[in-house]
């Protein structure tokens, strides 16, 4: 029920990590100044990838694109896309802004094998999930011992 009462109120464009804070109540911004601490836990299946970050969000590899390949990142032309914005007819199409040498030429060649994994079928809704627990669901207590313990499940 809370859930539907908060998707309802603040949730109306879009998912949690794009909301706004602005005019809400004191529990929503609260929530808002914590956010970037769920993302380090939170991945996602992708299937439309319209509101999955391409570069900011964890949908492949385990973490952001833009920390697996900073060199490319830097370059990109739309570091705000999201993932169906770089999918087109079936296939990758990532702009950028200049010629590809050195460290970045060999980071764009493991980004493309990376992405040749992945196909964005269109079906259905992007699912956000838990990595940092094995139920994939979250828990305050897995969010603790990542901050604490660098992610250990110590008992």
């Amino acid at each position: 029920m809370w859930y539907r009462i908060l998707k309802g109120k603040y949730l109306r464009k879009g998912g949690f990590y794009s909301s706004t804070s602005v005019g809400s109540s004191q529990f929503w911004r609260s929530l808002h100044k914590v956010k970037h601490l769920f993302k380090w836990g939170a991945e996602y299946n992708v299937h439309k990838g319209d509101r999955v970050s391409f570069w900011h969000d964890s949908w492949t590899g385990g973490v952001p694109l833009k920390l697996q390949f900073s060199n490319i990142f830097a370059i990109c032309q739309n570091p705000e896309a999201v993932v169906s914005k770089n999918w087109n007819n079936g296939e990758w199409d990532i702009p950028l802004r200049r010629s590809l040498i050195g460290e970045s030429l060999r980071e764009w060649w493991e980004l493309h094998e990376l992405l040749q994994r992945v196909q964005v079928d269109g079906q259905g809704e992007d699912q956000v999930y838990w990595a940092l627990e094995k139920s994939r669901v979250y828990s305050t207590k897995s969010l603790y011992n990542c901050l604490t313990h660098g992610g250990s499940m110590t008992k």
